[in-house]
C-alpha cells in the first residue's frame, strides 16, 4: 500500500477489529457501536488529557456521517487538514492505548495477526512496543496530512 492510500480510517479499522472488547467496555452496553462512537473511543485512547481537551477535539472526532466515511475500509476518505490540525500530534499519548491493549489481553497469535494487518498498511509494529509504534504511526500520518495540504508533498 502506498502512503497516499493509507487513511486514518484504515488504521482505526485494524484497532477496532482487535480491540472491540475495549470499545464495548467504554460503551458499557449503553450504546450501539456506531462508527462515530468507535472513532471517538479510539481517539480517546491516544489523546493526552482527553477529558480536559474533549470540547476542543470533539468536533474533529465526532462528525457522524464523516466518521462513517472514514471507517469505510473501501473508502478513500481521510481525516481533513483542519481536523488533523485540531488533533495536533502534540496531544497524542500512548497511555490510554496501552490500557486498552492490556484490557483485551491479546494472546500471541492475535497480537501477531494485528501486527500482520498493520504490516499490510506499511506500518511496522513490534510486539513489545505496539502502543508506541501505533501511536507514532498515527502521529506521523497526521503530520503527513498537514504537510500535504501545505504543499510539502507532491500528490
Amino acid at each position: 500500500m502506498a502512503e497516499s492510500d493509507l487513511t486514518i480510517g484504515k488504521i482505526f479499522l485494524v484497532l477496532e477489529r482487535y480491540l472491540f472488547s475495549a470499545i464495548r467496555r467504554v460503551l458499557q452496553g449503553k450504546e450501539k457501536a456506531m462508527a462515530s462512537i468507535v472513532y471517538e473511543t479510539i481517539w480517546s485512547w491516544f489523546l493526552r488529557y482527553f477529558d480536559e481537551d474533549k470540547a476542543g477535539v470533539m468536533e474533529a472526532i465526532r462528525k457522524g456521517e464523516y466518521a462513517r466515511k472514514l471507517m469505510n475500509p473501501n473508502g478513500k476518505n481521510d481525516i481533513s487538514y483542519v481536523d488533523a490540525l485540531a488533533l495536533n500530534p502534540s496531544l497524542l499519548c500512548q497511555d490510554g492505548f496501552e490500557e486498552a491493549l492490556g484490557y483485551c489481553e491479546l494472546d500471541k497469535t492475535t497480537m501477531r495477526a494485528m501486527i500482520t494487518d498493520f504490516n499490510g498498511l506499511v506500518i511496522r509494529v513490534k510486539p513489545f512496543f505496539a502502543a508506541k509504534d501505533i501511536m507514532c504511526a498515527i502521529k506521523y500520518h497526521l503530520e503527513c496530512v498537514v504537510a500535504r495540504k501545505k504543499g510539502l508533498f507532491d500528490s
